[in-house]
């Protein structure tokens, strides 16, 4: 008989943990954060991505289209971001939007800005349907933007390595574009994956971020958007 009732406790026991376990999985999915709404942004990022540095990763090497060839790009158009209020929202796999309206004559807005379909097909997913409009209509604006900014001299041919603190390639942004303020560009960096030690893999210029309004006006970011660049950089040469 204690036997028997001890049994009966563990079933009860386990049955419970099943059910506590099943209910934690309910809660959780219930408590993930909508998508907001699309077209509700504070402001936009254009994200200007330094190829050298991407092609020379393992993804760079298996996107022959942007990196293989005779394909010598500098900085490309990343993407243009919108950038949400806190608490609006996840907008981390994009807004739930129709994904499906993306045609060859869209795509071709961005031709040589953004340099691979893939790139674009992404782009759409992730920050297109969150822009509150057709597939043109935000490949258009990606393209509007990209006209808007100068590329320095420094980053239109290099053949040579150089190195640059967030601070000097910020100011050459500015130098080059008056329009652009000081804190509407942010820098980003990484260091390449390999098997040493991470402080022994030089710091690589990844990407710079411009912050505009709705009307493709560049304004200071905000506090989402910053350096990520700790130290000098490597600016990787076109090849």
């Amino acid at each position: 008989m204690r036997r028997l009732s001890i049994v009966t406790v563990v079933l009860v026991m386990v049955s419970w943990s099943f059910a506590h376990a099943a209910g934690t999985g309910e809660t959780m999915a219930a408590s993930k954060p909508p998508s907001p709404k699309p077209g509700s942004y504070d402001y936009l990022v254009l994200a200007l991505s330094w190829s050298p540095t991407f092609c020379a990763s393992g993804s760079g090497h298996a996107d022959r289209e942007q990196c293989g060839g005779t394909n010598k790009y500098g900085f490309v158009a990343h993407g243009l971001w919108p950038v949400f209020p806190r608490g609006s929202g996840s907008a981390a796999h994009g807004c739930g939007g129709d994904t499906g309206g993306l045609t060859d004559k869209s795509a071709d807005r961005v031709k040589g800005v953004m340099p691979s379909r893939k790139l674009i097909n992404h782009e759409w997913e992730k920050h297109g349907t969150c822009f509150g409009g057709d597939a043109s209509t935000y490949f258009g604006k990606v393209r509007t933007a990209w006209d808007k900014v100068k590329i320095p001299q420094k980053f239109k041919a290099p053949v040579q390595e150089s190195k640059a603190s967030a601070d000097q390639i910020r100011k050459a942004f500015t130098e080059a574009n008056p329009s652009i303020p000081g804190n509407a560009v942010a820098v980003n960096c990484l260091r390449p994956r390999g098997k040493t030690d991470a402080s022994d893999r030089p710091l690589e210029l990844k990407e710079v971020r411009l912050c505009l309004d709705k009307d493709l006006n560049f304004k200071a970011c905000g506090s989402q958007v910053r350096d990520h660049c700790g130290g000098d950089a490597l600016i990787l040469p076109i090849r």
